[in-house]
């Protein structure tokens, strides 16, 4: 499945919608989103596209936090530990 950037915006639209058979496809294909190659870069400009309805974009905005969340991995230094910030704490985690 692929998907372009007004797909994925009446995608968002829809997973608002009262009408459930509206609802329950759009809700499915933003679950199956972290699948679809270049979507963290298509809702990325959903939420900076100023035009864009306010939840659109605040949707957008949580679905690229939490597949950056899901799918982020650790990364480690040269040595194989984990990278962290002068402070000494791991600087992967997403909060």
């Amino acid at each position: 499945m692929s998907l372009d950037v007004e797909q994925l915006h009446v995608v968002l639209q829809q997973s608002f919608s009262p009408d459930s058979n509206l609802r329950v496809p759009a809700e499915a294909t933003i679950r199956n989103l972290k699948h679809i190659k270049g979507s963290t870069v298509l809702l990325l400009q959903v939420a900076g596209e100023k035009q864009v309805q306010f939840e659109v974009r605040q949707a957008a905005s949580i679905q690229l936090k939490n597949i950056c969340r899901e799918c982020w991995a650790e990364r480690l230094n040269f040595a194989g530990y984990p990278l962290s910030d002068s402070d000494g704490k791991k600087t992967t985690s997403i909060r």
